[in-house]
């Protein structure tokens, strides 16, 4: 968790070292997880999430992501390739 309290923003993130892809459900936890941390004002908060995992993403979550500017998703592979840069 990191968090920027001038711009009332907030950043949850999980890694998964599976060999299974990341499903819906590990957003979901983490989302209810982001919940229960407290904030003077919840409404103004801004949530925003990170996934990292070995071995990639379920196609759920892939579509999830591609439809929410709160959620990036970083599989191994992707993470090595911008390291390589």
């Amino acid at each position: 968790m990191a968090l920027n309290e001038s711009k009332e923003e907030i950043l949850f993130g999980e890694a998964k070292w599976t060999n299974q892809k990341a499903g819906e459900s590990l957003l979901n936890r983490l989302e209810d997880k982001a919940e229960k941390v407290r904030w003077e004002n919840k409404n103004t908060r801004e949530n925003n999430y990170v996934l990292f995992s070995k071995n990639g993403f379920t196609t759920g979550l892939i579509e999830a992501a591609e439809k929410r500017e709160d959620l990036k998703l970083y599989s191994l592979e992707k993470v090595s390739k911008m390291l390589e840069q």
